[in-house]
């Protein structure tokens, strides 16, 4: 389990859990779906809201409605939606603690 800090939210989150996993890959298949339709939006603003609007559906799928505002304040920033959005990819695809415990248990 790690404490991950998500913009201005802190959260732990175990990459090995179940139900977590769940959430993240039911998050992540929305996401692919919808982001394609950010094209079809009038304008950069319109386009910025649509993309804001998927990342945030995206999060609360994973943390729960209102984790947004925990993350970002009032402010609605693709920006730091992305990067956040990178950091969760980055830790829910890093197995090598549990990797080593397995092969641990393997000796």
């Amino acid at each position: 389990m790690k404490t991950m800090k998500l913009g201005n939210y802190e959260v732990e989150i175990d990459n090995t859990d179940v139900d977590f996993l769940k959430k993240y890959e039911k998050a992540a298949e929305y996401y692919e779906k919808n982001i394609v339709l950010a094209q079809e939006q009038d304008g950069a603003s319109g386009m910025m809201a649509y993309v804001f609007s998927v990342f945030e559906k995206s999060f609360e799928m994973m943390f729960g409605k209102g984790v947004c505002e925990k993350m970002f304040g009032k402010k609605k920033s693709v920006d730091e939606c992305v990067t956040v959005y990178k950091t969760l990819i980055e830790a829910v695809n890093d197995f090598s603690a549990t990797t080593d415990k397995i092969q641990g248990l393997l000796k």
